[in-house]
């Protein structure tokens, strides 16, 4: 108990004089030991050899919870990353004692250590979206998106611009298109909406998508998240039903502008609901109790 008390006692000390970063969001002291983290990125244990101003820092355990990535030096097993020279299991303990090495030279190691973690999990996430985003070809029709290695980004409604003899993974790398992809090609999927991983002002890996698309609720442009498996697919479709709404928007617009006296003479207006997918549409009155529902296409997005 008094070992733990002096070791508890040397790292509040090193907290207070030691340049710790803000953005930990956890951050705690327990039997002897300094928990920190992000969340949604990592966790570690770390402890001090000592209660001497040379003692330095060690860490105990470290856990990856990057989702769709998570690993841990304690208990669970790792999963695999794209790292076919290591054991399955292997990468994450390189990587506690790289970093726990590496704290022993820097002249601010909690700073190091927060870092140097975020930027692996950064990579993490980066990777876990690219695979994500290179496996949804099988959930829509052919060339309903396209995803090409080296944009970071998933292209939707390119059905119709996408020659059906290109390869359905045909890659981008050095600026250099692939057989498969002319450039006349890639410039129509430069042009398709898309959602792209990208870094905000703030270090944050978030969903961006191009064109910017508003949310109607907020005024502001919709944002969209990562998470865990399956996210990029659930936040695709939002973007989808999203741009399907601006674009009925648009139509029950332009029908309003063309005849407008017969809706006001009528009481009755073209109106926006919502099929049993989710996907909206736009219900037209015409003569009578006739009624035109108008939707956009999944594959085409017309």
């Amino acid at each position: 108990t008094d070992i733990i008390e002096k070791i508890e006692r040397a790292i509040r000390l090193r907290l207070w004089s030691a340049k710790t970063s803000p953005d930990f969001t956890t951050l705690y002291i327990r039997s002897g030991q300094l928990i920190v983290g992000i969340e949604g990125e990592f966790e570690a244990s770390l402890t001090l050899t000592g209660d001497q101003d040379q003692d330095h820092w060690i860490i105990v355990w470290l856990d990856v919870i990057v989702p769709g990535c998570e690993a841990s030096t304690h208990g669970t097993t790792a999963k695999p990353l794209s790292y076919p020279q290591l054991r399955h299991d292997e990468w994450v303990f390189l990587l506690k004692n790289e970093l726990e090495s590496k704290m022993k030279d820097s002249p601010a190691p909690l700073y190091f250590l927060y870092q140097a973690a975020h930027r692996v999990c950064g990579s993490l996430k980066f990777e876990c979206a690219r695979q994500e985003m290179a496996n949804l070809k099988r959930f829509y029709k052919p060339n309903t998106i396209k995803y090409i290695d080296g944009t970071d980004k998933v292209f939707y409604w390119c059905q119709k611009k996408i020659p059906s003899s290109s390869s359905a993974a045909s890659p981008i790398s050095g600026g250099s298109v692939s057989p498969g992809i002319d450039k006349e090609t890639l410039q129509a999927l430069m042009d398709s909406p898309s959602l792209s991983v990208a870094v905000d002002p703030y270090g944050s890996i978030q969903l961006r998508h191009h064109p910017p698309l508003m949310d109607p609720e907020t005024g502001r442009e919709a944002t969209f998240h990562l998470g865990g498996q399956g996210t990029i697919k659930r936040e695709l479709e939002r973007a989808m039903r999203r741009n399907m709404l601006a674009r009925l928007e648009n139509a029950k617009k332009g029908l309003m502008g063309k005849i407008p006296l017969v809706y006001k003479q009528s009481g009755i207006e073209p109106t926006i609901k919502t099929l049993a997918s989710g996907d909206p549409f736009l219900e037209v009155p015409l003569f009578g109790d006739a009624l035109l529902h108008w939707t956009v296409d999944r594959s085409t997005g017309e």
